[in-house]
């Protein structure tokens, strides 16, 4: 089976700074090219952050989908 996934991420922003002066809201997320059922063979994505980041390596292992 092959399936195609589009990465991606999106970044916004803040209008009001967090309290630790974090300036931006951060979004990663994966999707299928084709429709495929990506529940199926995925069970959980890692993402690996930059080392000055507080938990630099951070894992999804339930999926949410977006409509």
């Amino acid at each position: 089976m092959v399936a195609y996934i589009k990465v991606g991420h999106v970044a916004s922003h803040r209008q009001i700074p967090h309290e630790l002066n974090f300036t931006h809201d951060w979004e990663a997320y994966i999707d299928p090219v084709d429709d495929a059922k990506l529940e199926l063979f995925i069970e959980k994505v890692v993402f690996t952050l930059h080392d000055t980041f507080q938990q630099p390596v951070r894992g999804k292992w339930s999926v949410i989908y977006k409509p």
